[in-house]
């Protein structure tokens, strides 16, 4: 092994050469096209019979999807991307408008811990409690709080470079606020030729890398459940304020909440089984934040948007014993 490569990154390289001589190609999980299933059954949980490599393609309808881990994507909640996209198809200038809607999102939400985003009372326990914003986790998750921050941590500067910019997470995180100027305005140059691109051109996706919107569905049954955006938030929120009722979605996992005592979050520690459940309920519900329903408050007070048909509940209002 050459002194200059790290051990695991030769160990990379030689599992790639010894796979080529025999004849096979490595590839990550995420990039292997989906299995298109919208023509035979176009259901999220086909994914548990028709592959263990690769997603499945369906339609969903954008009533079920949740954006930003717990947000409703419907056109009429107050999901911000959606509020955003929203208001700049009804501006002469779009990346203003975009721009200030954003603004005042990022002004107001601003989350204290993981645990607060996720509407965890103090008698749910979990190590979220302690935890930054950043680190917020799933309780079907295998990755930590620590290693998702980590990870969120190298997106974001990777994110940046992608858009000509120098930024990291201390310029803030799109998913709420505190974000600086520079922060804004990428978050708000994307939206907007998001939008632009979408109006012109429509939605075409393709079996590539990133050429479809990634998601989990949680399920209690093939009649009740919802998918949470694990990729795309951007585009998911965009095409539900141009109207979109269906979306093409790459289901990567399925979540049945009758396995709860097997979620890797719960055998970890991380969540109490009460707190994971309470979790994936709020989710499939589409209770939103208490922070993110003061800022929707504000928006009705200023006759700036309609008032959301998504009724909150706050940490405080949950029963002791809510599962």
């Amino acid at each position: 092994m050459p002194h200059c490569l790290n051990p695991k990154l030769w160990l990379k390289i030689c599992l790639k050469r010894l796979a080529g001589l025999m004849g096979y190609k490595l590839s990550k999980y995420g990039e292997l096209p989906p299995i298109d299933v919208r023509s035979s059954g176009n259901h999220p949980a086909l994914l548990l019979y028709q592959s263990t490599t690769q997603p499945v393609l369906v339609d969903v309808p954008i009533s079920k999807g949740r954006g930003l881990r717990t947000l409703p994507l419907d056109i009429t909640s107050t999901h911000p991307f959606v509020l955003a996209s929203k208001a700049g198809l009804s501006a002469q200038n779009s990346e203003q408008s975009i721009h200030h809607a954003l603004k005042h999102y990022y002004t107001y939400v601003q989350p204290k811990t993981a645990a607060e985003w996720l509407g965890l009372a103090e008698h749910h326990h979990s190590r979220l409690h302690n935890e930054v914003p950043c680190g917020i986790s799933m309780p079907w998750d295998t990755r930590t709080p620590t290693e998702w921050r980590e990870a969120r941590e190298l997106f974001a500067q990777s994110e940046s470079k992608a858009a000509g910019r120098n930024l990291s997470i201390e310029n803030g995180w799109h998913f709420w606020g505190p974000v600086d100027e520079q922060k804004l305005l990428v978050e708000a140059r994307r939206i907007h030729r998001l939008m632009a691109s979408l109006e012109a051109n429509g939605h075409h996706r393709h079996n590539g890398h990133d050429g479809d919107i990634r998601g989990i569905m949680l399920r209690v049954s093939n009649d009740e459940w919802c998918w949470q955006v694990a990729g795309g938030e951007h585009r998911a929120a965009a095409l539900s304020a141009l109207g979109f009722k269906t979306v093409p979605v790459r289901i990567i996992q399925v979540v049945d909440r009758k396995d709860v005592d097997i979620w890797p979050g719960v055998i970890s520690g991380v969540f109490s089984r009460e707190a994971a459940l309470s979790v994936f309920d709020r989710i499939l519900e589409g209770a939103i934040p208490y922070s993110v329903h003061q800022w929707s408050m504000t928006i009705v007070n200023r006759n700036t948007h309609s008032a959301p048909n998504t009724k909150p509940r706050s940490a405080a209002e949950e029963p002791a014993g809510a599962l």
